[in-house]
């Protein structure tokens, strides 16, 4: 709905609903942070080799994980790969091809760098291959049709295979 100045707006029912731009800012909080961690993991002349490849897996997963909710949400947003180092004013939205191009771009680095263990107050290699395939089988989605036409088949041929990893990991009790 739209208050009186024709802004959206979402009247919090419950503790489960919050204004639309909460998770705008939210994500794009994560996100920031995740930049800084990528590029000083990147940077870092640590010889600590499995500290430095889990701190780069989980950046690219809180990355990839905001611009998800983002681009599920909105459609088109501004991508931010970098850290700020000023205060920067005007950004440009991206069509949800190029958000999707990254989130998966993330997904599957998360997915080589993370390992198993530490679960379930971590990140894993499992987090990632199911966020991963829910982020090709969004980018399949009808919804997509206009566009994705030159990756439907490839992504809809991944999601089973990861799927099957994270289920035979994790079986019901």
């Amino acid at each position: 709905s739209y208050g009186n100045t024709f802004g959206p707006f979402i009247t919090p029912n419950n503790g489960n609903t919050v204004a639309a731009n909460v998770q705008w800012d939210y994500c794009y909080l994560g996100i920031g942070q995740a930049n800084i961690i990528i590029e000083n993991a990147t940077e870092s002349a640590s010889t600590a080799d499995a500290i430095k490849k889990t701190a780069l897996g989980e950046g690219h997963f809180l990355r990839a994980y905001c611009y998800y909710r983002l681009v599920s949400q909105f459609g088109a947003v501004p991508l931010k790969t970098k850290p700020s180092s000023t205060v920067e004013l005007e950004f440009s939205r991206q069509e949800p091809k190029e958000v999707y191009d990254l989130i998966i771009e993330d997904l599957t680095q998360a997915y080589n760098l993370l390992g198993n263990a530490g679960g379930p107050s971590k990140i894993t290699k499992d987090a990632a291959a199911h966020f991963l395939a829910k982020a090709y089988l969004s980018r399949a989605s009808e919804i997509n049709d206009s566009w994705n036409s030159a990756t439907k088949a490839a992504d809809l041929a991944a999601i089973v295979p990861l799927c099957d990893e994270v289920i035979a990991n994790h079986p019901l009790a």
